[in-house]
């Protein structure tokens, strides 16, 4: 099921990221307010929790790509849209870029 209205997309796209940003801050500031920790150790573990994030966004998109590539070939390529939503100016222009 693909889903191509712009309206819909565009809150659940916001959504996701206010979701990903507060969790990402949450632990940030929970690693620099741990009473248990000293200075040198909430550094360190700021840095292996960045390295981390890091490197999963990383293996995400390594892991898309080939999944992508293997398991859901293209065998046509598809033609952008003729039209877009929009109809500014703006819209109106990249319009006749694509086309």
């Amino acid at each position: 099921m693909w889903i191509e209205s712009l309206f819909i997309l565009s809150p659940i796209f916001i959504w996701v990221g206010f979701m990903g940003g507060a969790s990402y801050v949450n632990v940030m500031h929970n690693i620099l307010e741990l009473k248990t920790l000293e200075v040198s150790e909430k550094e360190a573990a700021l840095t292996l929790s960045l390295l981390f994030n890091d490197t999963g966004i990383l293996c995400a998109s390594i892991f898309t790509l080939v999944i992508d590539n293997s398991l859901f070939p293209t065998k046509t390529p598809v033609a952008p849209p003729k039209t877009l939503p929009f109809k500014s100016n703006l819209f109106k222009a990249l319009e006749n870029l694509i086309i």
